[in-house]
């Protein structure tokens, strides 16, 4: 018994036209890499100005209030930043 219509098994002599069809189409991994450039870029300029010495030194007595008020958060956005920065360094697996 053989569930299979006629198209599936055309579509299976033929392969898949639709991978086929992206893989010749280079200027998506320069369109994605030009968005993540542009991207970076963009939040860079975005926060600057919030990024320099002498913004962290004028606000240093409000962070270590923040961090005695909420000593937990602390914990968890310093163990959230660890983790991503260590799962960016992972490898993605190969299909």
């Amino acid at each position: 018994m053989d569930w299979r219509t006629e198209n599936d098994t055309a579509t299976m002599k033929t392969g898949n036209d639709q991978s086929k069809n992206l893989a010749f189409r280079p200027y998506h991994k320069l369109f994605a890499l030009a968005l993540v450039l542009v991207s970076i870029g963009l939040g860079y300029w975005l926060v600057r100005d919030y990024l320099t010495i002498e913004f962290l030194a004028d606000k240093e007595d409000s962070f270590r209030s923040f961090q005695s008020e909420f000593p937990w958060l602390v914990v968890f956005v310093g163990i959230a930043i660890y983790a991503g920065v260590a799962g960016l360094s992972l490898s993605a697996p190969r299909c």
